[in-house]
């Protein structure tokens, strides 16, 4: 079933940031949300997560479904290394091995068993991304995850998240139209205050 978004309205301090927005994202594909900053994409995401509360309006869809995310900042555990922050949302029988072709495939192969913390910005966001695609899900959220990656690196890591999210429906905030296609994804245009 896809997800209707049924005339959402969200305001904070009285300033609609969300005003009537309805849209339907389609199962088991892909859809990228664009709109100026302001516009209420990332509000849009955290209500579609239960993190914020809609001021009126209805979700439909999301019934017993699993989300999982990767958020603007990648919320890592710093102190642990990338497999210990990957099987922490995982199933324990997934193994270290599988995890590290996995990292692997975007490009982080000798990485392993360094803390978090002192990876670069462009590979905590990459150990997020492998982090939301291993976890249990139906529907996978992204927030601007490709931001900061090169761009061989990031049609790299757009292709692993086109592969890995096959029969899933993904939400993801952009403001690349060049994302939009290389993800092949439907494309829902937010205007301010919608």
């Amino acid at each position: 079933m896809s997800i209707l978004v049924k005339d959402i309205t969200k305001y904070y301090n009285n300033v609609p940031v969300l005003k009537g927005c309805t849209l339907e994202l389609k199962e088991e594909k892909i859809t990228c949300i664009m709109g100026p900053s302001g516009s209420g994409k990332t509000t849009l995401l955290r209500i579609l997560m239960g993190l914020t509360q809609a001021d009126s309006g209805l979700i439909e869809g999301l019934d017993k479904k699993r989300i999982t995310a990767v958020f603007q900042e990648d919320r890592l555990c710093g102190y642990l290394d990338s497999i210990t922050n990957i099987k922490l949302v995982c199933r324990k029988e997934l193994g270290i091995e599988r995890i590290q072709v996995e990292l692997e495939a975007v490009g982080l192969a000798d990485i392993q068993n360094k803390k978090v913390s002192h990876l670069s910005g462009g590979m905590k966001r990459r150990v997020a991304i492998v982090r939301a695609m291993l976890a249990d899900n139906d529907i996978i959220v992204m927030d601007e995850p490709f931001k900061g990656l090169d761009e061989q690196l990031k049609c790299q890591v757009i292709e692993y998240v086109k592969q890995k999210s096959m029969g899933k429906t993904v939400v993801i905030v952009t403001h690349d139209k060049k994302e939009v296609e290389q993800l092949e994804a439907e494309l829902v245009y937010l205007n301010s205050s919608q």
